[in-house]
């Protein structure tokens, strides 16, 4: 056998696994270049990253770090100073209204259906149907184009035009936001709905999908070639439930009020404590969501949180973390129905799961798990790996399903896996990737979050008080104040993180906390937390608690239902009839 010569031997230390392969480009891995590179090139690499520090960066670093957090602190108090200033002048203006009795029911409505019979008297009392009907003053949607889209789809069902018909359906009005029509603008100047001419031009495109698939002149292949592409151009729905510890329990009354209307998408995301309640939706189906999770015994199984104080600081002292992963996965399995996989729930319910984590190594990126790329890896060990937030749950193993179906550990790009809402709260662009997901329904709980979110002209189904929910909330000076201190915030924040001044954790730029986004083309916000919700907020609550969390669920979904119906309902009968002329 040949000895090999010097230059051979050396390149033999550098790649002792073998040379990596330049070609690789897995998108989903979670690992950079960096973790690939040989050890001698990798050191280089990091001596050149920390020889890019500068003696001035050292000098001065610290100075400035302290001095952006001194004005970040002072934009924080004039913010919380303008939100209340914001707050007692809506206060002020509803109690002089004409109609504070009927807001009043409005929050105490129990069903929809109730919600909406008040929200419609409240629109013809406030006079706020007559914007309805008024042309567009808005800059939010071109209602030329829509009339003039809408006359055409009236000729052609009038004169059974199938031609013309197909043609505006496949290549012009069954697009995201056609028109602009998807704008939140739109659905905040009354209660009950939004403009007719919308409405209007939802209804002709109902009824023109109707037309083509009833029609004769087509073959089922043709029409299944037709809705196919109407439905690659459409997009789908996808409901993301964030994370926030036990406050995510207030996804229980959105999860409600979608089911109850038929609203709920087949696709569903969670991270952090939010992939537990979107496990417990994907692996049932909506008949056993209503008789196993809206049932009075379900506080049974809410325990993932029950260890007590001296345990919790015990696991603190030893491992770091408040809880033990274990013993949280036990827990977990009620609400994943055992060790079910991604696989077995797609397959059982037809709906797509997807949980965000993170890998516990170095610069690593979001990988989000469903039965695509992880379908033998168990739901119940994802939620556990999503909820590892530093200091409550340590970084742990995915768990997978092997051909005799045992359960062993998944290695992927990563052994330790953590909680996925340091990188990415709403995989946004992922779900695009995956699953043409253009529309995203966000239900947003963080506390640290939820906070900072202002729609200064008000939102779906809550419009502002003044001039006719014309106005700003708490007039415009007010509203103009709290936008200023919230973008200075923002702006303060940037700057730390691309001056690399911001502190990390595990690797984690904590910047990411606020600056990733954390908004939908819906978004649903629960009411302001109490003290006592942010003192509870790893301890399991009681059925009152619960009651509490579905009831304003509930109540703060009302008033998106419009919004997410006129979206929603089209794609629905988009996919009913694809599957329909499938085979």
């Amino acid at each position: 056998m040949k000895r090999k010569n010097k230059k051979q031997r050396k390149r033999a230390s550098e790649y002792p696994m073998g040379k990596p392969n330049s070609d690789y480009t897995d998108t989903e891995s979670t690992t950079t270049l960096e973790n690939h590179l040989p050890h001698k090139i990798s050191s280089v690499y990091k001596q050149k990253k920390k020889a890019s520090s500068s003696l001035t960066f050292y000098i001065v670093q610290y100075p400035i770090l302290f001095f952006s957090i001194g004005m970040m602190i002072f934009n924080l108090v004039c913010y919380t100073v303008a939100r209340f200033c914001v707050m007692i002048a809506e206060f002020v203006i509803d109690g002089l209204s004409r109609h504070r009795k009927l807001r009043l029911k409005l929050k105490e409505a129990t069903t929809y259906g109730e919600w909406l019979d008040i929200a419609k008297r409240l629109d013809e009392k406030m006079g706020l149907n007559k914007w309805r009907n008024e042309p567009n003053e808005e800059y939010a949607f071109d209602e030329e184009l829509l009339i003039t889209m809408s006359s055409r789809m009236k000729n052609g069902l009038q004169n059974s035009d199938l031609n013309s018909l197909c043609n505006i359906l496949q290549y012009e009005v069954c697009k995201q936001d056609f028109a602009g029509i998807e704008h939140e603008l739109l659905y905040s100047r009354c209660f009950s709905g939004t403009k007719h001419s919308i409405e209007e031009y939802l209804s002709l495109v109902d009824r023109s999908l109707d037309f083509v698939a009833e029609s004769s002149q087509l073959s089922k292949n043709e029409k299944y070639a037709i809705f196919k592409q109407i439905s690659m151009t459409y997009g789908r729905t996808a409901l993301c439930l964030s994370g926030g510890a036990t406050l995510t329990y207030f996804h229980l009354g959105v999860i409600k009020s979608l089911l109850d209307e038929k609203l709920l998408p087949n696709i569903v995301s969670g991270t952090s404590a939010g992939s537990l309640m979107a496990a417990m939706v994907a692996v049932r189906t909506d008949e056993e969501i209503r008789s196993e999770v809206f049932v009075p015994d379900f506080v049974d199984h809410v325990r993932c949180c029950h260890v007590p104080l001296q345990t919790r600081l015990k696991n603190f002292y030893n491992r770091g973390a408040l809880f033990d992963e274990e013993l949280f996965r036990q827990e977990a399995l009620w609400f994943c129905k055992g060790n079910m996989t991604f696989l077995e729930a797609f397959k059982k319910t037809g709906r797509v799961l997807n949980i965000s984590v993170v890998s516990n190594e170095s610069h690593s990126k979001l990988k989000v798990l469903n039965h695509i790329n992880a379908p033998q890896v168990t739901i119940a060990s994802a939620v556990v790996a999503s909820s590892a937030v530093p200091f409550v749950l340590p970084p742990c193993e995915l768990k997978m399903k092997d051909e005799l179906g045992n359960i062993v550990p998944y290695y992927s790009a990563g052994k330790l896996w953590r909680d996925g809402s340091l990188v990415s709260d709403i995989p946004e662009k992922e779900l695009n990737q995956s699953f043409r997901v253009k529309y995203i329904i966000v239900s947003q709980v963080n506390p640290h979050i939820s906070l900072f979110f202002f729609s200064p002209k008000g939102s779906a189904g809550c419009p502002p008080m003044q001039r006719s929910g014309r106005g700003w909330r708490g007039g415009f000076i007010a509203s103009s104040i709290v936008q200023y201190f919230l973008l200075d915030l923002h702006k303060w924040l940037t700057f730390l993180r691309d001056m690399d001044l911001m502190p990390k954790i595990m690797d984690s730029n904590v910047s990411n906390i606020w600056l990733q986004s954390f908004a939908g083309n819906v978004t649903i916000l629960p009411p302001n937390p109490t003290i006592g919700d942010l003192t509870r907020l790893v301890t399991d609550p009681d059925k009152d608690r619960l009651d509490k969390f579905l009831a304003d669920g509930q109540l703060y979904t009302w008033p998106k239902i419009a919004m997410i119906a006129n979206r929603y309902k089209n794609e629905k009968k988009i996919l009913q009839l694809l599957d329909r002329f499938k085979n």
